[in-house]
């Protein structure tokens, strides 16, 4: 995923009414054996994202 702005990140989820679960779903974003998706969006929303 390209740099964004976590800020910006969390206020359109918020916007769009998500939480990070269905957030995560949206994008297609997908878990793997050490980190699910929502953790993942959770990163980018801190501003470390977990690759």
């Amino acid at each position: 995923m390209p740099n964004v702005n976590p800020k910006i990140l969390i206020w359109a989820r918020e916007t769009a009414g998500f939480s990070v679960e269905q957030a995560a779903r949206k994008l297609q974003f997908k878990g793997t054996k050490t980190t699910t998706a929502t953790e993942k969006l959770s990163a980018y929303e801190s501003g470390k994202p977990s690759g």
